[in-house]
């Protein structure tokens, strides 16, 4: 999972790219092409599968699927002489079509396709083959014939199985509400758009480039016309699951590790990425093992489910961890996470000219550390390439020299201290201790290349504000040294 982690970071925008133009690509392609969906299935052994098995060996014309089309006049009846003219004439150009062995008219004797109100008829299609062995230009050909017949006067629908897998269908309303309720906790739960987006958009590719396989796949292998709702049922439940809880342990990660993105990424991936690995495998045999139950309509529609899966599993292993290496994640609930008392920008003189929710996104951005009373900030001595911003909380500054060590300085709220460790990485002068309950600001190199980045209009009052804050440190410096020449 590394090295997979590891690949898709380094070629993101390849990544991301190419799953686009895979997931559009094989969309279009099916569309274009259309979908199969088998409404002829066998029950081996039951009386049903024996008339349909008759019907097929003796009566080969009568064996093929039969549509209806439905004509219903807006003034008048159906008998009027302008409509029947019309539908006798619609009619007849059906019956020449291919692949239409008869049409049943609704005016022939016996029939009864008549409204008592005499405003609605309906003319019965019937095809020399299964809806499923129909092709797609031979079905759009009655639908275009049948529907030429409209006017403001009659109205004409079509319906029946050759109908259905001809016309394509939409993602469907109870998809739709999936997908809205999935945006609504997602958000709630993180308050973030950017963290409800990543597990979405991958659930989403996954599911478009998944639907337009499962389109293909149907014309190879018989699946039932609600192949496609149950694999996006499954795939959006599992795909938002499973980006859901990767993105969780990246967030973890980066928070543990003081802002690295691509160590948070490698970790989640080497850790919830074979979990989820694991679990899409174990899913997809649990789909394919409806195989053994010996009923043909679950055999496509195991399959269709499957590849759902899959597609879904592929792109949370490859596209989320691109999306991650790409978009910081910062949650609303994050930003109130962060205490920076009364008015930062006044008290705090790295935060100046900043908002207050500015000033908690530059703290993210940043590696923000809690000391406990008597712990040790920095030590006198050791070499660092770090500057610090105490944002709550007093420290106490001790030097130690010949073998004595005294107390020089306290530090509060707003104060830096470690600035030469930052221009140059010195030597620490001094040892810094926690007196009370203490929250320091890391300011570093790549502290400021990660904000540059993401939040450039910020980065550029805090790196004015950080030149002030270096600028007058510089000047005390050779203040206290002039002083101390003069003395």
């Amino acid at each position: 999972m590394l090295a997979i982690a590891r690949w898709t970071m380094a070629h993101r925008r390849f990544v991301v790219v190419a799953w686009l133009v895979a997931a559009v690509g094989v969309f279009a392609l099916s569309s274009s092409v259309g979908k199969k969906t088998a409404s002829s299935f066998t029950l081996p052994g039951t009386g049903s599968q024996r008339a349909v098995d008759l019907l097929k060996s003796r009566f080969p014309t009568q064996a093929g699927d039969a549509d209806q089309v439905v004509f219903h006049t807006r003034t008048g009846t159906v008998t009027d002489a302008s409509a029947r003219a019309t539908i006798d004439s619609t009619l007849a150009r059906i019956a020449r079509l291919q692949h239409v062995t008869a049409v049943v008219s609704p005016y022939a004797a016996g029939q009864h396709a008549i409204s008592k109100d005499g405003t609605i008829a309906f003319a019965t299609v019937s095809f020399d083959q299964r809806a499923n062995a129909l092709p797609k230009a031979a079905v759009d050909r009655v639908i275009t014939t049948a529907e030429s017949a409209r006017s403001t006067s009659l109205q004409v629908e079509l319906g029946g199985q050759a109908i259905e897998q001809a016309q394509q269908a939409s993602l469907g309303f109870a998809t739709v509400v999936g997908i809205l309720a999935a945006i609504a906790i997602l958000l709630v739960s993180f308050g973030s758009f950017s963290a409800m987006g990543l597990p979405i958009a991958t659930a989403l590719l996954g599911l478009g480039a998944g639907v337009g396989v499962i389109t293909l796949a149907s014309h190879l292998i018989d699946m039932p016309d609600f192949a496609s709702e149950l694999a996006l049922m499954i795939g959006l439940g599992v795909g938002i699951d499973y980006a859901l809880f990767i993105v969780t342990r990246y967030r973890q990660s980066y928070k543990a590790n003081g802002g690295d993105v691509r160590a948070a990424v490698e970790a989640a991936m080497n850790t919830s990425g074979r979990a989820v690995l694991f679990a899409g495998v174990t899913v997809v045999i649990a789909l394919l093992g409806m195989f053994a139950l010996g009923v043909s309509v679950l055999n496509g529609a195991a399959v269709a489910a499957s590849i759902g899966v899959v597609l879904v599993l592929a792109a949370s292993l490859s596209l989320l961890p691109a999306l991650l290496a790409t978009f910081r994640i910062i949650t609303l609930w994050d930003l109130l996470g962060v205490r920076l008392g009364q008015d930062p920008a006044r008290t705090i003189r790295l935060f100046e000219g900043l908002r207050p929710s500015q000033a908690r996104v530059v703290v993210l951005m940043g590696d923000l550390r809690r000391f406990s009373p008597g712990q040790a900030v920095v030590r006198q001595g050791e070499r660092g390439d770090e500057m610090y911003v105490i944002i709550q909380g007093v420290a106490e500054v001790w030097l130690s020299a010949n073998g004595d060590r005294r107390q020089i300085a306290n530090l509060k709220r707003g104060d830096v201290f470690g600035e030469m460790g930052f221009v140059s990485g010195n030597e620490r002068t001094a040892d810094v201790v926690a007196e009370t309950d203490l929250e320091v600001l890391a300011v570093d190199e790549h502290f400021m290349q990660r904000i540059q980045r993401r939040y450039p209009r910020i980065a550029s009052k805090v790196l004015l504000n950080l030149s002030r804050i270096l600028s007058s440190r510089l000047q005390e410096a050779n203040l206290r040294f002039l002083a101390a020449l003069a003395s």
